[in-house]
């Protein structure tokens, strides 16, 4: 029983957003989780939760002493995120049948010699896009605050 090529396909991409969706979200928690300590507030409506930054006292020399400052976590942080930049997928697969409007495939492992003059081949290349400039200008905005 094989699968029809455009939903393998269409799964494949998926699998490719959804990887890039847990490590975004990954750099999130780690962003919040080391830069911030979370509280409550009761209010009339309930609790709300907000985020206190964390922060490092630093002993700068001057005039002759040491002046404190408080720093925050965030501040000396690294701001880039590991991103998929490029995800290259090669997909080897035998057509098992066609009825002129879907193609079903069987895959093949990349060691199967087996039907090897009649397995076919399919590269496929997926690029994350460059943030939108509304987005790139926000974020140039808050890194020049830091």
């Amino acid at each position: 029983m094989g699968i029809a090529l455009s939903k393998l396909m269409k799964d494949i991409g998926t699998a490719v957003q959804n990887a890039n969706a847990a490590i975004e979200e990954r750099a999130v928690d780690v962003y919040l989780n080391q830069g911030y300590r979370r509280g409550e507030e009761m209010g009339e409506d309930g609790g709300t939760s907000f985020y206190t930054p964390v922060t490092y006292t630093l002993g700068l020399p001057a005039g002759g002493g040491n002046k404190k400052l408080e720093v925050p976590a965030t501040a000396l942080m690294h701001h880039s995120t590991l991103q998929l930049e490029q995800v290259n997928v090669k997909l080897r697969f035998l057509i098992e049948e066609s009825d002129g409007e879907e193609v079903e495939v069987k895959v093949k492992s990349e060691g199967d010699d087996s039907d090897m003059y009649s397995v076919s081949e399919l590269s496929m290349q997926f690029r994350t896009a460059p943030p939108a400039e509304g987005t790139a200008r926000v974020e140039n905005h808050h890194l020049r605050a830091l």
